[in-house]
């Protein structure tokens, strides 16, 4: 059994350590850009519904990040939480939400943010960053079985014409 668990261990130690601890100068070094907002914790409310604010923050944490070599950031959130309603097994597929709490549908707008690093070989500073509005967004906030709150919404109509590419990132 040591064995098995092991392996994952170190991969989720791994993960941590490269992924954690940037600073500010760090991100303005490499990308030219603030670097992602966190959540000092996603479990408030213990219980009951979620409020625009609350599911605003979670939505911006949960967004924000690096993935690969790219710093993903958001601007210009608004959020409307709806009325919550029961899990759907047939249509949410949440495979971590909690079945048993209410799942709450979100819509709003926002600005999404694809920084790529500064290059050494390439003169892209100030201009490394791709720009995707998202004004007509969509989604779901759900509690985990962890008690943790999820939001994610995205704008499956966006035009793609609305895109701007290379230009400064986001303070």
């Amino acid at each position: 059994m040591f064995n098995r668990v092991a392996p994952a261990a170190l991969l989720c130690a791994l993960f941590l350590l490269l992924t954690s601890g940037a600073s500010a100068q760090d991100y303005r070094a490499l990308y030219g850009s603030r670097g992602p907002r966190t959540c000092p914790s996603t479990k408030a409310p213990p219980k009951g519904p979620i409020s625009a604010n609350q599911a605003m923050q979670y939505f911006i944490c949960g967004t924000e990040g690096l993935f690969g070599d790219d710093l993903y950031l958001v601007g210009n959130v608004t959020l409307q939480i709806g009325k919550g309603r029961p899990f759907l097994p047939n249509t949410d597929m949440l495979p971590d939400a909690d079945v048993s709490a209410l799942v709450y549908p979100v819509r709003g707008s926002y600005v999404r943010y694809q920084i790529s690093k500064i290059s050494k070989v390439f003169p892209n500073a100030g201009k490394n960053c791709n720009v995707y509005p998202q004004p007509h967004a969509s989604g779901l906030c759900y509690r985990t079985t962890f008690g943790d709150w999820v939001c994610k919404m995205i704008d499956t109509s966006a035009p793609a014409m609305a895109i701007q590419n290379n230009v400064a990132p986001p303070q």
